[in-house]
């Protein structure tokens, strides 16, 4: 005959997984805004989003059909056509990484995140397709316990989002504002630095340094707040592809306004 010898009390953690069963951690990195607009139905009122684009077509429950990965993959090929013959870019050199070696299987949805329902309404991540793999988790078991660890920033089942200043591996490239263009060596260099000089959180301190002469010469400005507003992070070509097939957006400079971020929440 079996004897029982006592029940252990559960740990917190097992009480939480429990009380949890249905629900999974989604981790992603991307582009993304923090900031946008709602209805209190997690309606999005946004006039930023395009209401004939993929999100605003969304809302009325579209055709799959409407936006695809093989209509995009279609499309970075027609534009790297356009190049063919042209002049070489940082632009054309992520469409040419996207069609050399994305091979993910997601849809546009997957790369195209807003969950108002579970997640945190004011967020819309994007993900660069030829990165989805990399920069999207769901239901990770390691991820579940760095989650009850206290290292994430949010711990449980609360959602998050952090934003950085500088871009993520492996894009690296910055602008300038007042010309739009990409910036090269040495202004590239430097710029980089400024941005690697941060809290030990990965945000930028806020500091405002006053530069050197010759760093004055090369950046046309005197402390790095001038710098920081005058160079911004660029998107990956990829992503202004994909954002402007799937119409995303009612003008090309809300493109500008992304920032880098980790998102995470529960569904």
């Amino acid at each position: 005959m079996l004897e029982w010898t006592g029940l252990k009390p559960l740990r917190e953690d097992h009480l939480f997984q429990q009380s949890n069963m249905s629900m999974r951690i989604n981790l992603m990195m991307g582009y993304g805004l923090t900031n946008l607009e709602c209805d209190d139905d997690g309606v999005i009122t946004d006039p930023r989003i395009n209401p004939v684009g993929y999100l605003g077509l969304k809302e009325v429950s579209i055709d799959d059909d409407v936006f695809t990965m093989s209509g995009f993959n279609k499309q970075v090929h027609k534009l790297l056509m356009q190049h063919v013959y042209g002049t070489r870019s940082i632009d054309v050199d992520d469409l040419f990484f996207h069609h050399n070696y994305c091979k993910t299987k997601a849809n546009v949805s997957d790369c195209i995140v807003h969950d108002a329902e579970m997640g945190l309404p004011g967020v819309l991540c994007l993900i660069p397709p030829v990165q989805y793999d990399n920069w999207y988790r769901y239901d990770s078991t390691i991820d579940y316990y760095l989650s009850t660890a206290n290292v994430f920033p949010m711990s449980n089942s609360e959602s998050w989002v952090r934003s950085y200043d500088f871009n993520f591996y492996p894009y690296s490239s910055y602008i300038d504002t007042h010309t739009g263009e990409y910036i090269t060596y040495p202004r590239a260099n430097i710029v980089q630095e400024l941005y690697r000089r941060t809290a030990d959180t990965g945000i930028w301190t806020g500091d405002n340094v006053v530069f050197s002469t010759d760093w004055k010469e090369i950046l046309d400005c005197s402390t790095s707040v001038e710098a920081r507003a005058r160079y911004v992070r660029a998107i990956p070509g990829c992503l202004k592809a994909f954002i402007q097939y799937t119409k995303l957006f009612t003008s090309d400079d809300v493109i500008f306004q992304l920032k880098p971020i980790l998102y995470s929440y529960w569904s």
